[in-house]
């Protein structure tokens, strides 16, 4: 019976502490942490680890001590957060649609491996038209002018490059 009546005592204890330090509690985590939600799981967390305790006769002033655990939980919440990445589920939406399917990521991978080898066999002069127009955005006109060519000698270089390009990866496949 002794053992049921320590159990009594427990329980009468903390139901007495949380309902003379519960506001006090909620205040002081809602001023460290400024969300209410966030407030009430920490201090049911407080609470929980105020049951886990052994021996609850040693805390000499309750209310001071549960602020104490209060202020080591927005702690550890704090140090917590800053490890974690903060995302919303457009970012998580974002993620997915740019890495996609793997077998579509495999495939584009193989695309860019055949075109990089496919220019690679290009003359340097023909390699710069391609690369200038296709990849850069550059108009035969700002091509000619940085390459000092004729507008007609850029459109044969990217004519030539870009069919032998083709020519190549149709091979590669």
């Amino acid at each position: 019976m002794p053992a049921q009546s320590e159990q009594e005592h427990r329980e009468q204890w903390f139901q007495q502490l949380v309902s003379s330090v519960g506001g006090d509690l909620l205040r002081f985590l809602r001023s460290r942490l400024g969300h209410g939600d966030l407030a009430q799981d920490l201090a049911q967390e407080v609470y929980l680890r105020l049951l886990r305790m052994d021996d609850v006769s040693l805390i000499r002033n309750p209310r001071s001590f549960v602020i104490h655990l209060a202020s080591h939980a927005a702690h550890e919440w704090r140090m917590l957060a800053r490890n974690r990445m903060q995302h919303s589920e457009e970012d998580l939406q974002q993620l997915i649609a740019e890495n996609g399917d793997p077998a579509d990521l495999l495939e584009r991978n193989d695309r860019f491996e055949r075109l990089a080898r496919a220019l690679s066999t290009l003359s340097p002069k023909r390699q710069a038209v391609v690369l200038m127009h296709r990849r850069d955005g550059m108009t035969y006109q700002e091509i000619a002018v940085r390459m000092k060519l004729s507008v007609g000698m850029v459109k044969k270089h990217l004519a030539r490059g870009l069919a032998e390009c083709h020519k190549q990866m149709d091979e590669g496949r």
